[in-house]
């Protein structure tokens, strides 16, 4: 069987793109080998649902397969990828003390959202007040730099509205720049940032999550089997993933609003297109409310299409 140069080229561009990604793979997993990545918890500790993903045990540690975890990484990063391009938003996670820097940055080198200190109980579920206290937050920052606060407040109600900006922002500053449901969650620890996965299965929210041998990973789409306590390693992923979901982000194209074109002379409207009620009538004279009793615009008969009229009792004379 001869092979025309066409197909020569494609299968040299072929294996020599599989030949980047098998040298990507393995630098990534030296670097997670190097940062004590592959470390789980005690064999007492381990949950049942990452059995697969081990290698072994030695002394009683856990020995994570960082062959599978970088498998895990790619299709982790392909899903949040396809997220990105189809313009979704993605909330980082990650409220222990180890991981509340490293996930604030990667959130903000991606450009995402985030919540490090305390995951407030209702966010995705009761996403319709979560807003309240968004808008309430925007509001006061903005009162703030325009100097409106200083101009409408004394100095102790100016005590308490920064109070309760500050409490705020605590919560919510993260998130502040959310207007939507994400549409995937990156969570750091899903064992120890219970309430977030449990939110986000009851909506049926993607879920990435960075877990240790303790996590149930059974119910979580993307699930990276690794050390999620040691700085470096978890610093190593969320990097990758973040440059990834910037990368993606950049390739959306927002839909633009199609302009209606202007009505014909004798074109119908549509129920869309007609003037609210109570809006502009134009030339039109408002027909008074009493018009139909003094004669002005009789009813239709129901021959005619009009509705039927209940006999009227004659009056009585005085």
């Amino acid at each position: 069987m001869v092979m025309c140069a066409d197909e020569m080229c494609q299968l040299r561009s072929t294996a020599r793109i599989k030949n980047i990604m098998q040298n990507e793979t393995q630098q990534l997993v030296d670097r997670l080998f190097k940062t004590g990545g592959h470390f789980g918890f005690q064999k007492s500790r381990r949950h049942p649902s990452v059995v697969q993903y081990l290698f072994g045990n030695k002394e009683g540690t856990d020995i994570i397969d960082l062959e599978k975890t970088a498998q895990s990484i790619e299709a982790a990063k392909a899903a949040l990828a396809n997220v990105a391009r189809n313009g979704g938003d993605v909330i980082f996670v990650g409220t222990k003390d180890e991981s509340q820097t490293i996930v604030r940055e990667a959130a903000l080198e991606a450009g995402a959202s985030y919540v490090v200190n305390r995951w407030v109980g209702g966010t995705l579920t009761n996403f319709a007040e979560a807003r309240k206290r968004l808008a309430r937050l925007a509001d006061l920052i903005t009162q703030g730099e325009t100097g409106e606060l200083d101009r409408k407040y004394t100095k102790k109600e100016r005590g308490v509205i920064n109070h309760e900006m500050k409490k705020l922002t605590y919560n919510f500053g993260g998130v502040r720049k959310l207007e939507r449901l994400p549409k995937m969650i990156v969570v750091v620890d899903a064992r120890h940032n219970t309430i977030p996965v449990e939110e986000a299965l009851k909506l049926n929210i993607p879920i990435l999550a960075i877990a240790g041998t303790d996590n149930d990973v059974s119910k979580i789409q993307f699930p990276i089997v690794m050390n999620d306590s040691l700085v470096g390693a978890v610093k190593a992923v969320l990097g990758e993933l973040a440059t990834t979901y910037k990368t993606a982000r950049a390739e959306y194209v927002p839909p633009v609003a199609i302009a209606r074109a202007p009505r014909e002379a004798g074109e119908r409207r549509s129920f869309r297109d007609r003037a609210p009620r109570g809006g502009d009538r134009g030339d039109r004279p408002r027909r008074p409310f009493t018009a139909r009793k003094e004669g002005e615009h009789p009813r239709a008969p129901r021959a005619q299409g009009g509705r039927p009229q209940a006999a009227r009792a004659p009056k009585a004379q005085a």
